[in-house]
């Protein structure tokens, strides 16, 4: 289809490079907020841009390093190049960095464009679908996050890919090899491009009508490939503990059920964004609507036509190395949607296509609302204590947010802060020693404050509390090296740990009471006091209850 044939879509003529300048602007001025943001070095910017040497000078060395072996738990050497564009000549520079990110970004969108030309929408349709997929508040960690350019990469070759496949008139010509070569590009940058070529044989069955043998040999080559790197990532992801177990019984296919319709609700409705969301670690943490998603694809499938049947085949199929088949160590972040976006911008623009000029006028307001919510989303990206309060007050249930934030409150020295934090995360996920053992190098940290202990042996000491953690006895061990060393609040942790694990009677809680209290231990021998269930008969401990 021509881009100024205007008969196909019967729609007026209007120049192609309007339609390009507008979503240069729109995309623009609603990412624009970010550009001046600086760098999230909690959240990967300092492993990816601060760090890591390789991405900092353009050299032969750094491209073997780059290229050479798996990195930050992933294999995606042209994510990791594509900071040669900035980094080497401004360093770790965030809003540069950032700028850089949008220009790419606008770029990636005006090939977007073409691909929902080629796909066969309208012009004004092709323009609200890609302005709909670029505009969106989950494209923020894309854009407006250093270390989310994978997903703009991944984006720019996959386009390619797309485009080739789309000018290809046989299995073997150059334009089908370019959209190899260009897929191979798009999967070296980030993992969720590997099903792409299952993408195109959809579209040369549901909307070409091709035979589907004959598209999936067409897509063979691609598909080995694909197959290939998908082994190695699987085990990259098994080797760096990125997989976690799945929940009981039915549960791995509920946690499938539920990824699907996070991401299917988060693309329609994406009013409650964050950088991380709760995880299911039980059955009982699922519920009915989690089922949603996939009846609602599969209503699709029966009732949407060749492209409502096409929309959801291909976002089952870009959505899958997310969807949780392996249980991910992070169950659903909002930039696995990025890519798995775009077959659902491709039906909202098939619907504008279907109701007319008017039809598009309407569509048009949730577009920008759309672009409303990102600008506001934004803003939560300013910096890591924006960023994880936002996601505390998002999902005060998240385990993993309440820990960041104390992570990069404890960094900050605002210590009290980190243990309102951490003791949040205990309250979500009691279970978990993650929290415990932060809270506990929290606590010790504030000990080496107040009292001037030197060097610091928070770090080391909270390890060696969750190693010992199921044992009474070196728990208690532990807790007496702490008071000979100088702590206080943090020795309570592991001793009041052992006393719940191996309770002791009330006759030696007093005797250990008076024992402390004779060593000038006041603040210990409360402790033991206060775990006697009655009041103690010894006059001297009383005046501690009295005082």
């Amino acid at each position: 289809m021509s881009e100024d044939d205007p008969s196909a879509a019967q729609e007026p003529p209007r120049r192609p490079w309007l339609d390009d300048l507008l979503v240069v602007a729109a995309a623009a001025l609603t990412f624009a907020r970010g550009v001046l943001h600086g760098l999230i070095p909690s959240w990967d910017d300092r492993r990816f841009l601060i760090d890591f040497e390789p991405v900092q000078r353009i050299s032969w060395d750094a491209l073997v390093r780059i290229w050479s072996e798996p990195h930050f738990e992933a294999y995606h050497p042209l994510h990791l190049m594509s900071y040669w564009l900035d980094v080497p000549f401004v360093g770790p520079n965030g809003p540069v960095i950032h700028a850089v990110s949008l220009l790419l970004w606008c770029g990636a969108l005006l090939l977007v464009r073409r691909v929902m030309r080629a796909w066969g929408l309208g012009r004004g349709a092709a323009l609200l679908a890609t302005l709909a997929y670029g505009l969106h508040p989950v494209q923020v960690e894309a854009v407006s996050w250093a270390t989310g350019r994978k997903e703009i990469v991944a984006l720019l070759f996959a386009s390619c890919s797309i485009l080739a496949h789309e000018r290809s008139t046989g299995d073997w010509d150059r334009p089908a090899w370019m959209s190899r070569l260009a897929y191979v590009a798009a999967a070296l940058a980030k993992t969720t491009t590997l099903p792409l070529p299952l993408l195109l044989a959809a579209r040369d069955v549901l909307l070409r009508k091709q035979p589907l043998r004959a598209a999936l040999i067409g897509q063979l080559p691609a598909l080995v490939v694909g197959a290939g790197l998908g082994m190695l990532v699987v085990e990259i992801w098994h080797t760096n503990q990125m997989i976690r177990p799945a929940p009981e019984g039915i549960g791995p296919i509920a946690l499938v059920a539920s990824t699907i319709t996070h991401h299917l609700g988060t693309a329609l409705l994406p009013v409650a964004t964050s950088p991380i969301y709760p995880i299911h670690r039980v059955l009982a943490d699922f519920h009915w609507w989690d089922a949603l998603g996939p009846v609602a694809l599969g209503l699709l499938l029966w009732k949407g036509g060749d492209r409502g049947r096409f929309v959801a085949v291909a976002f089952v199929v870009l959505v899958a190395p997310v969807s949780n088949l392996w249980p991910l160590y992070f169950e659903v972040q909002d930039r696995y949607l990025s890519l798995p976006l775009l077959p659902l911008a491709f039906g909202l623009g098939a619907v504008a296509d279907a109701l007319g000029r008017r039809g598009r006028a309407v569509l048009a307001l949730p577009v920008v609302a759309l672009a409303l919510l990102t600008v506001r989303y934004e803003g939560a990206w300013t910096d890591d204590i924006a960023l994880w309060t936002h996601a505390t007050h998002s999902y005060p249930e998240s385990f993993y947010a309440w820990m960041k934030l104390g992570e990069v409150r404890r960094d900050a020295g605002d210590i009290d802060g980190a243990l309102a934090a951490y003791d949040k995360a205990v309250e979500a996920e009691p279970r978990l020693r993650l929290g415990h053992a932060a809270r506990f190098q929290a606590l010790a940290r504030r000990d080496e404050q107040r009292r001037g202990l030197a060097p610091s042996r928070a770090v080391e000491l909270s390890q060696r509390y969750v190693r010992v953690a199921d044992d009474p006895e070196r728990l208690r061990e532990l807790a007496g090296e702490m008071v000979v060393a100088g702590y206080r609040e943090a020795v309570l942790l592991p001793l009041g740990r052992a006393l719940d694990l191996a309770p002791a009677p009330p006759e030696r809680l007093e005797n250990a009471a008076l024992i402390q209290l004779g060593y000038g231990n006041e603040w210990l021998a409360r402790f033991y006091v206060s775990r006697l269930g009655r009041p103690p008969l010894d006059p001297r401990l009383r005046r501690l209850v009295d005082d």
